[in-house]
């Protein structure tokens, strides 16, 4: 994704939803994320943190690498 700026932008799809839609689409709990980001303690069901948020960042630059 772009920024208006014409920055680029990191993002993930797993917790998204639809806004002002025509129809009802029934879902449990939100679990998303993408595995191969996710830190171990999210994959526990623990709540999103900073420190995720850097374990997430790290494995972005592994990929990157």
């Amino acid at each position: 994704m772009i920024s208006n700026n014409g920055h680029a932008l990191l993002t993930d799809f797993g917790y998204s939803y639809m806004v002002n839609s025509s129809f009802s689409l029934q879902v449990g709990d939100p679990h998303g994320g993408t595995l191969n980001w996710m830190a171990p303690e999210a994959l526990d069901g623990a709540a999103t943190s900073p420190e995720g948020d850097i374990w997430s960042f790290g494995m972005t630059m592994l990929v990157r690498l």
